[in-house]
């Protein structure tokens, strides 16, 4: 069985919708190498993947193994600007 970090590194936008149905429990657990899906999404730059994550409830301020950055972290050091937006308006928005 695919892990949703698979999933969305792999996956269309209709493959991660039913996988976050389906693996809800994986949402905010990272694989073996301590990378959680909304870092995938981020690294890939799938803007419509990454607003299905943060939707779920994915966690915006989650480190990764490698480099111990967020999402945030990643985005700005990609260049990817419009997720890098995304994730502080996400992050603003939470109270958790």
């Amino acid at each position: 069985m695919a892990t949703l970090v698979e999933v969305v590194k792999h996956g269309s936008a209709l493959h991660v919708e039913a996988a976050v149905q389906k693996l809800t429990g994986q949402l905010n657990k990272p694989n073996s190498s301590e990378v959680y899906p909304l870092h995938v999404a981020v690294w890939r730059n799938h803007l419509p993947i990454l607003e299905r994550l943060l939707e779920a409830g994915a966690w915006t301020h989650c480190t990764d193994g490698e480099s111990g950055w967020t999402p945030l972290h990643r985005a700005l050091y990609l260049g990817h600007l419009a997720a890098a937006a995304k994730l502080l308006q996400a992050g603003h928005e939470r109270t958790d």
